[in-house]
Protein backbone atom coordinates (compact mmCIF):
# COMPACT_ATOMS: atom_id res chain seq x y z
CA UNK A 1 0.00 0.00 0.00
CA UNK A 2 1.01 3.32 -0.95
CA UNK A 3 2.01 5.11 2.43
CA UNK A 4 0.21 8.59 0.44
CA UNK A 5 -3.65 6.03 0.31
CA UNK A 6 -5.04 6.43 3.97
CA UNK A 7 -6.47 9.56 5.18
CA UNK A 8 -4.91 10.29 8.80
CA UNK A 9 -8.37 9.52 10.06
CA UNK A 10 -8.53 6.16 8.74
CA UNK A 11 -4.24 5.81 9.92
CA UNK A 12 -5.50 7.12 13.69
CA UNK A 13 -8.25 4.64 14.11
CA UNK A 14 -5.97 1.34 13.01
CA UNK A 15 -3.71 2.32 15.11
CA UNK A 16 -6.28 2.38 18.02
CA UNK A 17 -7.61 5.98 18.14
CA UNK A 18 -11.45 5.78 19.11
CA UNK A 19 -13.68 6.46 15.86
CA UNK A 20 -14.89 9.93 17.16
CA UNK A 21 -11.89 10.87 18.50
CA UNK A 22 -10.12 10.53 15.31
CA UNK A 23 -13.23 11.97 13.28
CA UNK A 24 -12.34 14.88 15.45
CA UNK A 25 -9.04 16.07 13.66
CA UNK A 26 -9.20 18.47 11.60
CA UNK A 27 -5.71 19.20 10.81
CA UNK A 28 -2.29 19.45 12.26
CA UNK A 29 0.84 21.37 12.09
CA UNK A 30 4.30 20.52 12.82
CA UNK A 31 7.86 21.22 12.72
CA UNK A 32 11.44 20.07 14.00
CA UNK A 33 12.30 20.75 17.18
CA UNK A 34 15.06 23.15 16.91
CA UNK A 35 13.92 25.14 14.07
CA UNK A 36 11.23 27.66 13.70
CA UNK A 37 7.60 27.30 10.89
CA UNK A 38 8.26 29.98 8.64
CA UNK A 39 4.90 31.17 8.05
CA UNK A 40 3.08 29.62 10.53
CA UNK A 41 0.31 32.50 11.52
CA UNK A 42 -0.27 32.44 7.47
CA UNK A 43 -0.94 28.30 7.46
CA UNK A 44 -3.15 28.38 11.27
CA UNK A 45 -5.20 31.48 9.09
CA UNK A 46 -5.82 29.23 6.52
CA UNK A 47 -6.93 26.58 8.59
CA UNK A 48 -9.50 29.18 10.49
CA UNK A 49 -11.09 30.29 7.39
CA UNK A 50 -11.71 27.24 6.16
CA UNK A 51 -13.36 25.52 9.20
CA UNK A 52 -16.49 27.05 10.73
CA UNK A 53 -17.03 24.36 13.22
CA UNK A 54 -16.10 24.68 16.37
CA UNK A 55 -12.11 24.57 16.55
CA UNK A 56 -9.89 23.41 19.25
CA UNK A 57 -6.31 23.62 19.48
CA UNK A 58 -4.07 21.45 21.20
CA UNK A 59 -0.12 21.68 21.30
CA UNK A 60 1.84 18.55 21.18
CA UNK A 61 5.09 17.32 20.94
CA UNK A 62 6.63 14.36 19.41
CA UNK A 63 7.70 11.42 22.31
CA UNK A 64 10.29 9.91 19.84
CA UNK A 65 11.33 12.87 17.01
CA UNK A 66 10.75 15.97 19.20
CA UNK A 67 8.45 17.81 16.42
CA UNK A 68 6.61 19.74 17.71
CA UNK A 69 3.51 20.66 16.43
CA UNK A 70 -0.70 22.24 16.60
CA UNK A 71 -3.29 19.79 16.70
CA UNK A 72 -6.84 21.86 15.06
CA UNK A 73 -10.09 19.35 16.50
CA UNK A 74 -13.58 19.96 16.32
CA UNK A 75 -14.19 18.79 19.83
CA UNK A 76 -12.01 19.22 22.89
CA UNK A 77 -10.10 15.80 23.77
CA UNK A 78 -7.70 14.93 26.69
CA UNK A 79 -4.10 15.87 26.42
CA UNK A 80 -2.90 12.54 26.52
CA UNK A 81 -5.43 11.49 23.75
CA UNK A 82 -4.02 14.26 21.79
CA UNK A 83 -0.63 13.53 22.57
CA UNK A 84 -1.15 9.63 21.02
CA UNK A 85 -2.60 10.64 18.31
CA UNK A 86 0.18 13.17 17.36
CA UNK A 87 2.43 10.47 18.12
CA UNK A 88 0.97 8.19 15.66
CA UNK A 89 1.04 11.06 12.61
CA UNK A 90 4.66 11.55 13.46
CA UNK A 91 5.90 8.28 13.50
CA UNK A 92 3.59 7.88 10.22
CA UNK A 93 5.54 10.60 8.69
CA UNK A 94 9.37 9.54 10.01
CA UNK A 95 8.68 5.74 9.13
CA UNK A 96 6.21 5.52 6.27
CA UNK A 97 6.35 8.03 4.18
CA UNK A 98 9.61 9.85 4.51
CA UNK A 99 11.39 6.60 5.69
CA UNK A 100 13.76 8.01 8.20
Amino acid sequence: MNPLDITWHDLLIQKGIDPSSAMALISFVSWNQNTDYPNLGDKITNILSTNSCSLFVKDAISSKYGDRGLIFLNKDLADDTVSNMFNIIMDYEQEDVYKV
